[in-house]
């Protein structure tokens, strides 16, 4: 993988005076898939398929080198190792890396730089790096505002999901700045007509609907189903048993266009990221 710079942790590779070259090792596409299936028998020659999954995730191998074209200022100090070293490899979760390909665009990974070895030729000349994303995907964030005139008389939104998972939802995460107490709802078009509908009775700051984990937060603090009006006697009956009756719908993005019908007082800033299936070959 080579580009024209990379971008991690808020930092980027320019910022300690070093670019991407071209690295020895080939990219892995991560597409790669196993069959989940039950077993053959005397009497069942075709075995049951359950589905697919992944095997593999992306690795990236990388090399960076000194941006100098004075051939006896690009060896690489200890110090400049070490301060190197210290920004990829202090993150103990995954985080996303940013490469500005040589088209000038930008494409975005999540993983972890895994591997560091000094490259050796003459003294330190350069640095091979290896960073493992969390998928198989590489990630395309799409980002919609909208204004609290526009959505508090309602307002439709088109959003164009451009993954390349033909079979899966992509969920979104919605922030919301209200500027009261009172009702948001959203309803996909597209989806059945499904609504997401949350009351709020306290004024906040700041909610956040994240609906792949299934959770709202609200100034930093989680909501149970009751402070967002979901009415919890519905879901169980005395016994603790589940009636079957009540189902939470959240809100998800099919292939390609969904409209979104959005009401509610306040500022909303949606985000949600479009899985592509490039490997590492964003420079095709």
């Amino acid at each position: 993988m080579i580009g024209k710079d990379f971008m991690f942790c808020d930092k980027h590779l320019l910022d300690f005076g070093f670019i991407m070259a071209k690295p020895s090792e080939e990219d892995t596409s991560g597409l790669n898939r196993e069959i989940l299936k039950g077993s053959t028998t005397a009497y069942r020659s075709q075995a049951i398929h359950y589905g697919t999954v992944y095997s593999d995730v992306i690795t990236l191998p990388l090399f960076i080198v000194k941006f100098n074209c004075d051939y006896d200022d690009s060896k690489i100090s200890m110090f400049e190792l070490r301060k190197i070293q210290a920004w990829l490899t202090s993150s103990k979760l995954p985080q996303s890396l940013f490469i500005v390909t040589e088209e000038g665009t930008m494409v975005e990974y999540r993983g972890i730089f895994t591997e560091i070895s000094p490259y050796y030729y003459d003294g330190l000349n350069g640095i091979n790096l290896k960073f493992t994303c969390d998928s198989p995907f590489v990630y395309d964030t799409k980002t919609i505002k909208i204004q609290a005139d526009e959505a508090k008389d309602g307002i439709t939104k088109r959003m164009f999901c451009d993954t390349d998972e033909n079979e899966e939802y992509i969920y979104p995460l919605i922030q919301f700045y209200p500027n009261s107490t009172g009702e948001i709802s959203f309803k996909n078009n597209n989806d059945d007509g499904k609504v997401m509908s949350l009351s709020l009775s306290k004024k906040y700051n700041e909610v956040t609907i994240d609906c792949k984990l299934k959770r709202i937060i609200a100034d930093g603090i989680p909501l149970s189903l009751s402070d967002v009006g979901w009415n919890i006697k519905q879901i169980n009956d005395f016994n603790n048993v589940d009636t079957g009756i009540y189902k939470m719908y959240w809100l998800r993005l099919l292939p390609e266009r969904n409209y979104v019908d959005i009401i509610g007082n306040g500022n909303f800033i949606i985000t949600y990221k479009n899985l592509l299936k490039l490997g590492g070959l964003t420079d095709v």
